[in-house]
């Protein structure tokens, strides 16, 4: 299986920018949750993009 996998976040930039250090993943801090429901439309608009999992502290 072939996944990419990303870190959007509201988070401050410093914070995201150690977690996405750390486990090796590119990232966006200081997201509005408007910025992000933009991000996963943009997505969503890839020809190659079937499956979009937003996930969060808990899930």
């Amino acid at each position: 299986m072939d996944l990419e996998v990303s870190l959007l976040s509201g988070d401050n930039a410093a914070a995201v920018a150690d977690v996405a250090r750390e486990v090796g993943l590119p990232a966006r801090a200081a997201a509005s949750p408007a910025d992000k429901r933009d991000a996963i439309a943009a997505l969503h608009q890839l020809s190659d993009c079937r499956r979009i999992r937003p996930g969060s502290e808990g899930h």
